[in-house]
């Protein structure tokens, strides 16, 4: 019996000092209607975002670049044009203990948008415990006769990533497209010419005055 329970709690404590696989974490973002979500996700993790150009430069090389990126652009936020330019990023993280082989990432751009630079799959190969890797993409929106929705489109971009003995992890990145780009009036219509109307009017007025003064 003694010996019975011995080996039982040989077997407890080298269970419980055995490094283990982190099975889970959580990401959060937030959602372009406000507010935030989380979700649970695997040992394996990928996050998208996308860069907001109201906030600078999107140029990837550009100081201050991971500043602009946000996880969704919504209808309120930049509405992109055709041949409007998009950059997004990828980061794939390790959250776990131990080193995934065969991380491999998929990206699926939507509809109205079409590649320019950067590679919509790759393989990142073995990814060790806690590190990362992240990938920019850039993409244009098609032009306006490709539209094959209403004059605005908002559609997400979803990257995946997989890896060996791991749950596969997706994100997504929302944009707004608008087949015409619409420009904010500032003031009256053909405010340039209003000047000039003044001047006509005030110089047509002295010039009847004139012609009564004479008579």
């Amino acid at each position: 019996m003694k010996k019975l329970l011995a080996i039982s709690t040989f077997a407890f404590f080298a269970l419980l000092l055995t490094p283990k696989q982190a099975l889970a974490d959580v990401r959060c973002e937030s959602q372009y209607g406000g507010g935030q979500v989380c979700v649970t996700t695997g040992q394996l993790q990928v996050n998208k975002k996308v860069c907001d150009p109201d906030k600078g430069s999107c140029d990837p090389t550009s100081a201050g670049f991971s500043d602009r990126l946000i996880d969704n652009l919504g209808l309120s936020s930049r509405r992109f044009t055709p041949g409007d330019n998009i950059t997004f990023r990828i980061e794939v993280k390790n959250v776990g203990s131990t080193t995934i082989n065969n991380v491999s990432v998929t990206d699926t751009l939507p509809a109205h948008l079409e590649l320019v630079s950067g590679d919509l799959s790759f393989n990142v190969g073995s990814l060790g415990a806690g590190q990362v890797v992240s990938r920019d993409i850039v993409a244009k929106v098609v032009s306006a006769d490709k539209f094959t929705v209403g004059s605005v489109a908002c559609e997400v971009n979803t990257a995946t990533v997989a890896g060996d003995g791991v749950p596969s992890d997706s994100n997504t990145a929302q944009i707004c497209m608008s087949k015409e780009a619409v420009l904010p009036k500032a003031g009256p219509e053909n405010w340039y010419a209003l000047p000039l109307l003044s001047l006509f009017a005030a110089a047509t007025g002295l010039a009847v005055r004139r012609t009564r003064l004479s008579k």
